[in-house]
């Protein structure tokens, strides 16, 4: 079954719309006794949101129908939600749709679904902080930033973790060059690290 069964979020026009004071993303839950897809628009955590949600169903393990049915406004200002005025059984075949998963990596961090109406999503799980490090080491940006998140999230864990035996490979240090040439020949040759902390 190449599906995901599970609760995923798809940030539809994070990049369309820098500056903004809304984001558009799309919601999707098959493990529950209500399957659903919800399109939402989210003004502001000060404002609100409207969601415009579909019951949704799975066919041959990798195809999600759905079907629009309600819609309304959560403003944070009021206790309870206002319908938005949709006539979804008047729209008939407008109101459905689907979204096949074309492709799905083994690790499950990374799929590819194509919708009904010829859009396709590419679709990388959130990543935890530890991804986005080796991320920014990679590409040489944000790596004071990322580094700085993991340590803040470890010290309110509260538990340290332990070191664990073996080789370890360097992939970055923040040493810069120095006019010492003893120096850089040093930093130049620490790639690997070694731990033996129990007896081997």
């Amino acid at each position: 079954m190449m599906c995901l069964n599970v609760a995923f979020h798809i940030a539809l026009s994070e990049n369309l719309c820098r500056g903004c004071f809304f984001s558009v993303f799309q919601e999707i839950y098959l493990r529950t006794n209500d399957p659903r897809v919800c399109n939402i628009v989210s003004f502001s955590d000060a404002i609100g949101e409207l969601k415009v949600e579909a019951a949704a169903s799975i066919e041959d393990g990798k195809r999600i129908l759905f079907r629009f049915d309600r819609a309304a406004f959560s403003f944070k200002f009021l206790p309870f939600k206002v319908p938005y005025p949709v006539p979804f059984r008047l729209l008939g075949d407008e109101a459905k749709g689907w979204l096949d998963t074309t492709y799905l990596s083994s690790s499950g961090n990374l799929h590819i679904s194509k919708g009904n109406k010829g859009t396709t999503f590419v679709l990388q799980k959130q990543t935890e902080p530890r991804q986005r490090l080796l991320t920014a080491i990679s590409s040489g940006k944000g790596i004071k930033e990322a580094i700085d998140e993991l340590i803040s999230l470890k010290q309110n864990i509260g538990q340290e973790p332990e070191l664990e035996d073996g080789e370890w490979q360097m992939m970055w240090n923040s040493q810069t060059v120095t006019d010492s040439w003893i120096e850089n020949a040093v930093n130049g040759l620490m790639g690997k690290q070694k731990n033996w902390l129990r007896s081997v």
